[in-house]
């Protein structure tokens, strides 16, 4: 599997959701809607270029690739391959999930504390996290734990910009080898419990407001 971005055509490919496209001469498209509300002028959706029989339910894709569309000012649609080379064991441990009208999130498991997760934006807007991460859509705020510095850090959406976390430094003797774990609460702070526990231990402001 490879990683790449580059613009595949200027004209858009015909769809009105958000889903799952098939390609192929015994493949038929399906529909999967995920979101009540869709704007054909920015998504993000998964191709299928190569599929299979599985079983009497459907069939397995073998290989395909994830696909943002947007169109520009002008009226052109660019489309740019954002993942490419899905193999059948990763294509459904990659799901994709709109968070907002110019925000997705690509999500790929790999097995236990093991994956990654990217932001997609409009334009040439990505930013890439680890299996440890969180997110707030309101206040467009990040989480994610550092293994190099031991500890948490904060970044706003699509910025460079690092906010270490100094309270959540620590290692502990799980498999997963971190002492916290972070979430967003619904008031868009940091709810910072013990390597998974139910409750918090103490809350954190949001890292991204405070720095405003």
């Amino acid at each position: 599997m490879t990683t790449a971005r580059f613009t595949l055509t200027s004209a858009p490919l015909a769809m009105s959701f958000i889903g799952v496209i098939l390609l192929g001469s015994q493949a038929q498209a399906q529909t999967v809607i995920v979101e009540p509300v869709f704007d054909d002028s920015f998504y993000v959706t998964k191709v299928c270029r190569e599929v299979s029989p599985q079983d009497e339910d459907g069939m397995s894709c073998e290989e395909g690739y994830v696909l943002k569309s947007e169109r520009l000012a002008d009226g052109q649609v660019r489309e740019t391959i954002v993942m490419d080379d899905i193999p059948a064991t990763l294509w459904y441990r990659t799901t994709l999930k709109q968070l907002d009208n110019d925000t997705y999130l690509m999500h790929l498991s790999c097995g236990n504390y093991c994956g990654s997760n990217t932001l997609i934006g409009r334009g040439y807007q990505d930013q890439d996290f680890g299996w440890w991460f969180t997110y707030d859509v309101a206040s467009r705020c990040t989480a994610e734990y550092d293994q190099t510095k031991m500890l948490w850090v904060a970044r706003p959406f699509f910025s460079n910009k690092t906010i270490d976390l100094p309270k959540t430094v620590g290692t502990s003797y799980t498999p997963a080898g971190l002492k916290y774990t972070l979430d967003f609460n619904k008031d868009s702070q940091l709810a910072v419990r013990n390597f998974m526990a139910r409750q918090p231990k103490f809350i954190l402001p949001n890292p991204c407001q405070a720095v405003n």
